[in-house]
């Protein structure tokens, strides 16, 4: 998910921080979990100051109920204590690598493995 604070049609102009931070972290909540529909989940966001984990316990509960989710597990986490924040902090890193520095080439790697949701 992209986000352009400087775009002023964007809902995101003008919000900086935390306030940003937990704007997109609700709408990726959303996507998430509109596209696990009603199965079990276990959610595991990296490690930061700004949102609390009770939070982000409260944002993830009320959007997996909206969408009939069953929020099984939801924790902050770093990349060194859970493989698959590693690998979102890999991904992130890449697609940052290529958009910042014109480096594509793990960013062209994973686009390779990935399937567009229906």
């Amino acid at each position: 998910m992209e986000v352009d604070k400087y775009d002023y049609a964007s809902k995101y102009y003008g919000v900086s921080g935390n306030a940003l931070y937990r704007i997109v972290l609700t709408d990726l909540l959303d996507r998430v979990f509109g596209q696990v529909g009603s199965h079990d989940v276990n959610l595991f966001v990296d490690r930061s100051t700004f949102v609390s984990l009770e939070d982000l316990r409260s944002m993830a509960t009320e959007t997996s109920k909206r969408h009939g989710s069953n929020l099984k597990r939801c924790e902050k986490a770093t990349s060194h204590q859970n493989k698959c924040v590693q690998i979102a902090d890999f991904v992130a890193g890449s697609f940052y690598a290529d958009l910042q520095h014109g480096d594509g080439r793990f960013r062209e790697q994973i686009e390779e493995k990935i399937i567009p949701c229906p």
